[in-house]
């Protein structure tokens, strides 16, 4: 089974960008190659760091993720009888933070 090899200007100008830019994702490990001279890359680690590529660029993250809250559903509101599980949670915190100072005191 061959499979086909790239040169790094072969990739460059399927990915529109420069040699050196190529050569700066090899360096960084987000592009694997053959090492050699020239330097080659298969066809199926091409299209690996595509997919990954794309995967990165479309995920939320940072700023984006931030920005993109107010577009969310909003969350339901909580019960009218009783707590929401992080407000019994605090409440039970609160409890034993002042269990504690009753034992400091004494």
């Amino acid at each position: 089974m061959t499979t086909k090899l790239l040169t790094e200007a072969e990739v460059a100008e399927r990915l529109n960008c420069s040699v050196a830019r190529i050569r700066k994702l090899r360096a960084a490990g987000r592009l694997a190659f053959l090492p050699g001279r020239p330097v080659l890359i298969t066809e199926a680690d091409f299209e690996a760091f595509v997919v990954t590529e794309r995967q990165h660029a479309n995920s939320l993250t940072g700023r984006r993720r931030k920005r993109a809250k107010k577009f969310l559903p909003p969350e339901p509101p909580p019960p009218k009888g009783g707590m929401t599980p992080e407000q019994h949670g605090r409440w039970i915190w609160l409890k034993m933070q002042m269990l504690r100072e009753e034992k400091t005191k004494r």
